[in-house]
């Protein structure tokens, strides 16, 4: 009985350690942000503010490839709140845009950029973009996150006198970190600030 007793522990251990649910450590592919159909990125986000605070989870999602404009976009899919947000991305010569409209025209609108400089600025010209500062950062420290350490990093920050927008992206993961602070535009104060920190990726490589 003692030996039944021990077997089935024994497999009952074997089992909860085969079926862990800790994220793999992710390896970074040799695009600069890998855009594949059915790559994914699960995100663990907290809202502060003077009123309130929540924290949810999401992923966002490559559904598919849609023509727009004449261009090959990628349709990124997040599910939060009971609402399904959508943005598309494309990639060319390293630089990402995102689609955005100008008078119902589809235009690109440049997100992405791997900065020659230390620190560089970027333009904004066309579409919602508009009126919003951007820099890159090259970072000099390493990144730790839960699908593994990265230290080829930079730092996307995009601002206006109402609210800052910081992301950390990783070359070849993706979007690891970002923050989100919005300012009352007469004082200056935060008034409130939205975190959101990776926890778990899948990422198909593409050659």
């Amino acid at each position: 009985m003692l030996k039944i007793i021990f077997s089935l522990f024994t497999i009952f251990i074997i089992v909860s350690c085969s079926s862990s649910t800790e994220p793999d450590k992710i390896k970074p592919c040799s695009e600069f942000y890998p855009l594949s159909v059915g790559n994914y990125w699960e995100y663990e986000k907290s809202f502060s503010s003077k009123d309130s605070s929540y924290i949810i989870n999401y992923k966002s999602i490559i559904t598919q490839v849609e023509m727009i404009g004449g261009f090959k976009w990628f349709k990124i899919e997040s599910a939060k709140n009971n609402c399904t947000q959508k943005k598309y991305l494309l990639m060319e010569n390293d630089s990402i845009y995102e689609l955005q409209y100008n008078r119902q025209n589809p235009i690109r609108s440049l997100e992405y950029i791997i900065p020659k400089e230390k620190k560089e600025s970027f333009p904004s010209l066309l579409g919602g973009d508009v009126g919003i500062t951007k820099t890159v950062e090259k970072l000099d420290t390493t990144i730790h996150t839960k699908i593994g350490d990265f230290s080829n990093c930079f730092r996307y920050e995009y601002s206006t006198p109402d609210w800052t927008e910081i992301e950390i992206l990783v070359y070849g993961i993706g979007i690891v970190e970002r923050q989100f602070i919005c300012y009352n535009f007469l004082t200056g104060e935060q008034t409130s600030r939205t975190i959101e920190i990776i926890k778990n990726a899948k990422l198909n490589y593409v050659s």
